[in-house]
């Protein structure tokens, strides 16, 4: 053996070895945001069953998932009834800002994050401003809302995103992206920016983009939004693989 070819095995051996489980709820970890916020690239966030309602944000290489057996679903065209999927539930409802009602945000330096067995319920969206040609608002990505990124999303539920309840006076509704929106270099600046203090991920990492973006074995129910009531993108050239969705 080579010493390029050890120098490769010894490293993918450090970071499996280096990779840690964040246990949500844990001892120093109850909310979501907070496992996230505690993770870092190559990390596991493993997510108990539970109603979470939070407006989740990630900015790193992370595994965000339930406990479900993802083994035991492949081939499964059923896999959507998993227990462990439908009762790990992230719901986007919560008002604590406005502007940023999306059940969760992926966005900068093209980080390629994955999403595992999740249920996203009664995200809005969040509101940005999207230049092209002129500058236009838009409320976006009602359960998940991407801006240069490429998470893989797998074996998730997306449940009643994209609009606000009835009950809620001035109702508000996802103009794109019902479930889930994707931004590629687009000039975006968001509103939630203006308002609190945004970390950009300064990892300085030269990361690739990738030629497909996988999406697949998702589950989509009745998701509303003016124009891609369940996937909306904007600006990525290459392809998007949703096979095996529901």
């Amino acid at each position: 053996m080579d010493s390029k070819s050890s120098f490769f095995i010894s490293t993918l051996i450090f970071s499996f070895l280096s990779a840690t489980t964040i246990n949500v709820p844990g001892t120093n970890n109850w909310t979501i945001q907070e496992g996230i916020d505690a993770a870092q690239d190559g990390d596991i966030v493993l997510i108990a069953e539970g109603i979470y309602f939070e407006n989740l944000t990630i900015n790193k290489e992370i595994t965000l998932t339930s406990t479900a057996d993802f083994d035991a679903l492949e081939g499964n065209e059923g896999w959507y009834n998993n227990t462990n999927i439908q009762n790990t539930i992230i719901n986007g409802s919560v008002i604590d800002n406005p502007n940023k009602r999306s059940c969760l945000i992926i966005r900068d330096g093209d980080i390629q994050p994955t999403i595992k067995g999740l249920t996203f319920k009664e995200g809005i969206g969040t509101s940005m401003i999207v230049v092209d040609c002129d500058p236009y608002p838009v409320r976006s990505g009602g359960a998940i809302l991407i801006y240069d990124a490429y998470p893989t999303i797998n074996y998730n539920r997306f449940i009643n995103n994209g609009m606000s309840p009835a009950t809620e006076r001035g109702r508000k509704a996802a103009k794109t992206g019902g479930a889930i929106a994707h931004y590629e270099d687009a000039e975006v600046e968001f509103d939630e920016d203006r308002d609190d203090e945004h970390t950009p991920n300064n990892t300085n990492v030269d990361r690739t983009v990738p030629g497909v973006m996988d999406i697949q074995n998702n589950y989509f129910e009745n998701n509303s939004s003016g124009n891609g009531q369940d996937f909306y993108s904007y600006g990525y050239d290459g392809s998007i693989d949703v096979s095996s969705s529901v």
